[in-house]
């Protein structure tokens, strides 16, 4: 069976340990706990599946999950492993400094209401667009409709206009 538990390093207490009395002769019992490793624990022995099924932090501070089911509460644990700040050293001396980003946790709830708010925005977005580009093409398909076929000049046609069109030249005064 296997359990989820909202911290990364999480203990369960199933049975307080008592210390030893050598005076009254009573031997010492150990403490039968479980430990969770990154927020996860599978158990197999069905003493410990009993006690854990009975512990009052059940569906509060831990759950019950199914072999093939995700951790719901990966995206709010932090992990156990602190992060490394990288130093590259030249001759005794700190060049760069690098740590990887910390990327903020949000619940799945969270981030499915962005994500449709996101799709909203942009289906107004593609709407007022659309309508604005019909609106704006409307005059220019008329105007293309309506326009007549221009006559261009030929190559020929513009050397010999530039040609004989006389240049204007100026003269400056003089003083």
């Amino acid at each position: 069976m296997k359990f989820v538990s909202k911290m990364a390093n999480h203990r369960i207490i199933l049975r307080p340990g008592l210390q030893g009395n050598p005076i009254l002769g009573s031997e010492p019992v150990p403490t039968l706990y479980v430990q969770f490793r990154d927020g996860m624990v599978s158990v197999d022995d069905e003493d410990l599946l009993a006690k854990m099924l009975k512990h009052k932090g059940l569906g509060k501070d831990f759950i019950k999950v199914e072999e093939n089911e995700s951790d719901p509460y990966a995206y709010n644990r932090k992990s156990s492993e602190p992060v490394h700040v990288m130093s590259e050293i030249d001759r005794g001396q700190p060049i760069n400094r690098s740590a990887p980003p910390v990327a903020p946790g949000m619940s799945p709830n969270v981030s499915k209401m962005i994500e449709d708010r996101a799709k909203e925005i942009a289906m107004t977005i593609l709407a007022e667009m659309t309508a604005e580009a019909k609106t704006d093409t409307a005059p220019v398909a008329e105007e293309v409709e309506n326009e007549e076929e221009v006559e261009t000049p030929t190559e020929e046609e513009e050397t010999k206009e530039t040609a004989s069109t006389p240049k204007k030249t100026t003269k400056k005064k003089a003083k």
